[in-house]
């Protein structure tokens, strides 16, 4: 790196734990929220995450519950590693959390980046090493991607991944147990038929998400008063499904980014077009990446997609009926519903395509 491009990095840098600072002094808390050292936190997490790792022939086993293909999965430790680096993550980041999100991006840029093959995309490359990732320590249910001189700042907020992963919990606990299928540990069906007969049994699981809405809006953070882990049966679907939140929301900002970074313009409506594409391009890489790198059919990987979606439109009812005694049809962009729709018929035609 030259000492011009390392300069303009340095700055964009700065800027970025800049408004990391302010953001966290909005909410209120004076002193940063790291505990140690970020990305040394971070590595070391990376680094444990390899090491516990068992290899046995082509596939890497992650315990207790996943599997990857070996080669792909090389490649995406050693690109959370690279994201980690390039963002190096400051005072206002948990390394923890941050690597997290880390491995999500990191599951975008390799199909991104097409480096499973032997003809990567070297434009977009470029445009990866000029983007830093980082959370945002608010509440609020946002992301944002925003360009700063010739870098790329993708920010995520802390409140949208949080109330996300905590009503992920309590959707989980609502879908059915059934015998497991062959070779498979655990079995869940989800259908509204099942859903409905496990709430009529037990209503804890919708106690649960009203409680974490509750919470939200009138707490400032979704976490419920009693909650203990779920049974070991519920932890390998609720990972997954926090996993496949994560990388949906990072994939739309990724999306913005290139469209920002490519010059690209949508005609008519041009902020809900650029919405809808993003959509579309990210779904793209959340089922590709689920497919190549987590062997997952396109009907799981997809399902942070639908979630994700479903939890703002939520979070906008939730909030109307605060402000104005009911849930109003959506004004504002974007359009939720008509994403979660336009996104199913994407679903609709990436499943029949595939065996």
């Amino acid at each position: 790196m030259s000492a011009k491009a390392g300069s303009a990095q340095a700055e964009a840098m700065r800027a970025l734990r800049e408004q990391q600072r302010a953001a966290r002094e909005q909410q209120g808390v004076q002193t940063s929220i790291a505990k140690g050292d970020a990305l040394e936190i971070a590595l070391a997490r990376a680094e444990r995450r390899e090491r516990e790792a068992v290899l046995r022939g082509d596939l890497v086993f992650s315990p207790p519950f996943f599997k990857y293909p070996v080669r792909t999965e090389r490649l995406r430790w050693a690109r959370t590693r690279d994201i980690l680096q390039r963002t190096s993550p400051g005072p206002d980041e948990d390394g923890v959390y941050i690597e997290m999100i880390a491995r999500q991006a990191a599951s975008i840029e390799v199909i991104l980046l097409q480096e499973r093959t032997d003809q990567p995309n070297m434009r977009y490359q470029q445009i990866c090493d000029r983007l830093l990732l980082r959370t945002l320590p608010v509440l609020e249910s946002s992301a944002c991607a925003r360009s700063h001189g010739d870098f790329y700042f993708v920010q995520i907020s802390a409140g949208l991944i949080e109330f996300a992963h905590q009503a992920s919990k309590a959707v989980v606990l609502s879908w059915k147990p059934v015998p497991a299928a062959a070779g498979a540990a655990f079995s869940f069906q989800c259908e509204p038929d099942d859903v409905q007969a496990v709430l009529a049994a037990n209503p804890m699981p919708l106690m649960l998400l009203r409680m974490k809405i509750e919470n939200y809006l009138f707490n400032g953070l979704p976490s419920a008063v009693g909650y203990s882990p779920p049974p070991p049966n519920y932890q390998a679907p609720l990972t997954h499904l926090t996993a496949s939140n994560e990388r949906f929301v990072i994939a739309h900002e990724y999306c913005h980014t290139l469209h920002d970074a490519l010059d690209i313009v949508h005609g008519g409506n041009s902020m809900h077009s650029e919405e809808f594409a993003s959509d579309v391009l990210a779904f793209q890489l959340v089922a590709e990446s689920g497919h190549q790198l987590d062997l997952l059919p396109p009907n799981l990987s997809s399902q942070g997609v639908y979630f994700v979606l479903t939890v703002l439109d939520v979070l906008r009812q939730a909030l109307d009926l605060v402000r104005f005694g009911a849930a109003r049809r959506a004004t504002i962009s974007p359009l939720w519903g008509i994403r979660r729709s336009r996104s199913g018929c994407r679903c609709c035609t990436s499943a029949t395509a595939r065996p």
